[in-house]
């Protein structure tokens, strides 16, 4: 049933549906454009027909010469024939070039799937404004299509379409000007961090979620090894399968199928290294790349049955907000922009809250309240653990995912330029090697 829900799937759905309304559109923008009549669209007498269109819808409203007023219900209405009389009329070969240019458009867009539910949205408001002038034709059919593919489309509509490549560019350009024009509020300056009081953690459950099946050790590997060797219990719960991501070296000519069971392998393989027992590594199976796809409920119920089901103390997990200060050419790769890292975050810390409330998600099980939620962070941190003892444990774990970096000498290199770089920048601590985290509750 799950792959009802993945893009990869409902996508070819959607582009079929996504061709139809799309070639209904561009049928009609290139007779207005390119064809026999294009002259009283966009050429030497544009607006002409656009003038006869909505001189005919004034026509069927209460502003036609010698209206019935025993008609109380004419084919256009009145407030819309008086706007089409002030407003339209007026410019109408304005309106004329927009119509026959929007339509050519929208169904460009539609066809090759980018700006998908935006050219949607533009043909519904075409659709709605033939209608209000009085023109059925194909425009309801039109309308409802539009309208679902806007409303229930998701990202699955354009998965098979230019939006595909589109998406995640869109996504860092919003985040980059939401950031350049709405800054975060500035304060006295960051507080010394404290160490993490893991001690206190014996006999409690601690619940690591993630995105993919390496961020764990990568993230909090240095910390497990010393939780699992004092006795604690830890879980994990990881939200995509990683059928995206694989070494040319190691997975060359690979299905995504093929990389999903071997990363699954090597998270429980790694999960071992550090003391944690394959039946509590629980895998969600959500598509890598795609979770932002899903029905957030849906993603976010799954994670609080995970919490009711194992109960854990204290829970862990990606910080869920972009840190675009954490650049790549610093050596932080995505750490601070990958859209499967920010989403997971931000449901996990919905879930620990809604876990404790029975009446949500009362098919879950019973409520389960988590005392304690830290994020992975590399730059806002409030605690750290200090690996100088586990960097060797954290890098054993991550060398068990082979299909990401498959030279053990760049694995080494690279988890111990991270936990020197978490170091130099958490406040307040003077050691070498750390794994930092924020505190929310």
């Amino acid at each position: 049933m799950k792959a009802l829900n993945q893009p990869k799937y409902t996508g070819i759905i959607w582009l079929v549906v996504r061709l139809w309304l799309g070639y209904e559109w561009i049928t009609a923008g290139i007779e207005k454009v390119f064809g026999e009549g294009s002259a009283v669209w966009v050429g030497p007498k544009a607006g002409t027909a656009i003038t006869g269109f909505l001189k005919g819808a004034i026509a069927k409203s209460a502003l036609a010469p010698g209206f019935d007023p025993a008609n109380a219900h004419p084919a256009v209405q009145t407030w819309y024939a008086t706007l089409v009389q002030n407003v339209f009329l007026p410019n109408a070969t304005a309106f004329s070039y927009l119509v026959a240019y929007g339509e050519l458009l929208v169904g460009i867009a539609l066809i090759v799937g980018i700006f998908t539910h935006f050219a949607a949205l533009m043909g519904a408001i075409m659709n709605l404004a033939y209608l209000l002038a009085g023109t059925t034709s194909t425009n309801p059919q039109m309308l409802v299509v539009g309208l679902v593919i806007l409303l229930a489309g998701g990202i699955a509509v354009g998965y098979y379409g230019l939006d595909f490549f589109a998406r995640p560019m869109e996504r860092v350009l919003f985040q980059r000007t939401r950031t350049r024009f709405f800054p975060q509020p500035q304060t006295d300056g960051p507080k010394a961090a404290v160490p993490l009081n893991i001690t206190s953690w014996r006999g409690l459950t601690v619940m690591m979620i993630s995105a993919h099946p390496d961020d764990i050790e990568a993230c909090a590997g240095g910390t497990i090894a010393e939780l699992t060797a004092q006795g604690t219990r830890v879980v994990y719960v990881i939200a995509t399968n990683g059928d995206k991501g694989c070494s040319a070296a190691f997975c060359a000519n690979w299905t995504s199928e093929r990389i999903a069971l071997q990363r699954q392998l090597e998270a429980v393989n790694a999960a071992a290294v550090l003391g944690v027992k394959a039946a509590d590594v629980l895998l969600l199976d959500y598509e890598d790349a795609m979770l932002t796809s899903y029905p957030e409920v849906e993603v976010r119920q799954q994670v609080v049955s995970a919490i009711r089901q194992f109960k854990p103390h204290v829970v862990m997990t990606w910080y869920g907000y972009p840190t675009f200060s954490l650049l790549p050419s610093e050596g932080w790769d995505d750490l601070g922009y990958h859209p499967d890292h920010q989403d997971i975050g931000r449901i996990a810390l919905d879930a620990s809250f809604d876990s404790g409330v029975g009446r949500v998600f009362p098919q879950s099980g019973p409520g389960w309240q988590v005392q304690q939620f830290y994020m992975w962070n590399f730059v806002d941190i409030t605690h750290y653990t200090d690996i100088k003892d586990t960097l060797k444990d954290k890098i054993d774990a991550y060398l068990q995912h082979k299909t990401q970096y498959p030279e053990p000498k760049v694995v080494g290199e690279s988890l111990t330029l991270v936990a020197r770089m978490v170091a130099e920048r958490t406040k307040g601590f003077s050691g070498q090697y750390a794994e930092g985290f924020l505190a929310y509750f």
